[in-house]
């Protein structure tokens, strides 16, 4: 009967062993590596000027815009169902050969939500686009005209400082 016992216990042992490996593996290990994943296609991309893989997250608004390859602008309308759609209003390119699958009165459904009690959206979306074909890698809210993220700056502002 010791032996039962004993092997009992060293079973029980082994099996607490083995989940708390498992969960630890689980919740440290297993999302730092799908975080870094995410990192690498989802926050970079490859600079026009230096062919370098940079964190666009990390660029200040003036450097977005310079590394940008499109600019969508859109108004928020109400749907179907509560739901508020974003509509392409504007695209601007920094060049013709930028291919943007986009057009003018386009539902853009990144931007697209379903609205929350007392919570302000604003009346449309400032989207920053990289790489042909374009791909969004930045979206901020637009109040009264203005870009709120950046300082309150102006729409046409952030336009011309991204055509130059």
């Amino acid at each position: 009967m010791k032996r039962f016992w004993d092997g009992l216990i060293f079973g029980a042992g082994f099996s607490i062993a083995f989940t708390a490996i498992s969960y630890l593996s689980m919740t440290f290990l297993f999302p730092l590596a799908m975080n870094y994943e995410s990192e690498q296609t989802q926050e970079s991309f490859t600079s026009s000027e230096s062919k370098e893989s940079v964190k666009f997250h990390e660029l200040s608004f003036e450097d977005k815009l310079k590394n940008a390859s499109a600019i969508l602008i859109t108004r928020y309308e109400k749907g179907d169902g509560g739901k508020t759609i974003a509509i392409v209003d504007e695209i601007h390119l920094s060049s013709p050969e930028v291919k943007i699958y986009f057009q003018v009165g386009d539902e853009y459904p990144d931007a697209s939500f379903y609205p929350k009690e007392n919570t302000r959206y604003g009346e449309g979306a400032f989207v920053l686009l990289v790489n042909s074909p374009a791909e969004a890698r930045s979206s901020s809210s637009i109040f009264s005209g203005r870009i709120s993220a950046y300082g309150n700056m102006p729409i046409e502002t952030a336009i011309s400082l991204f055509n130059e």
